[in-house]
């Protein structure tokens, strides 16, 4: 069974409290990659799920052949900025809600 590899954006609690243990728990994930702006925060995350490796930088995520999925969960007020640049990137996005605060 291929597994859909997973780039988690944000890594706080809310995270890693409520989707972490999803998506650990589903044999079709992999979480490949952990990001947030706090190191210490996406290196947890990583140590946590097993994931390859950790960063504070949304390019690497963004640009790794390896990821096929970004999963945001950040402060609101970033997730439609980030949802955008992954898309452009090519990425499939999961996003936390709500994806963004206006219409505008």
């Amino acid at each position: 069974m291929n597994k859909v590899r997973v780039g988690l954006v944000g890594c706080g609690i809310f995270i890693r409290a409520m989707h972490v243990p999803i998506l650990k728990a589903n044999p079709k994930y992999e979480i490949r990659a952990t990001m947030d702006i706090s190191e210490s925060a996406a290196a947890d995350t990583a140590k946590e799920t097993g994931a390859a490796y950790f960063t504070t930088d949304i390019d690497k995520i963004l640009f790794d052949n390896q990821i096929d999925a970004v999963f945001i969960g950040t402060r609101h007020d970033t997730h439609a900025a980030l949802t955008v640049k992954a898309a452009n990137a090519g990425k499939h996005v999961i996003v936390e809600k709500p994806l963004c605060l206006s219409l505008a």
